[in-house]
């Protein structure tokens, strides 16, 4: 999701550090749900810098092992 609001000039921050209590008040989140992170989106005030060149998901993805390249065209 990160990647891809990315791509649409979205920015988003990963959150692990949550008082989950408030978060459960909040929103409404019944105490057998496990709140692990929050990822929160959002326009930022400034436009976002850096550009888009990433790894083709062969180099990083790996299919059943580590070591074997994910082929997206094979999928």
């Amino acid at each position: 999701m990160q990647i891809a609001a990315w791509n649409f000039n979205v920015s988003s921050c990963v959150f692990t550090g949550i008082k989950e209590e408030n978060l459960r008040r909040d929103f409404n989140i019944p105490k057998e749900t496990n709140i692990s992170i929050i990822v929160g989106f959002g326009y930022p005030a400034n436009k976002l810098l850096g550009k888009k060149r990433r790894k083709p998901l062969s180099e990083i993805a790996f299919l059943e092992t580590y070591g074997k390249p994910f082929d997206a065209s094979s999928s």
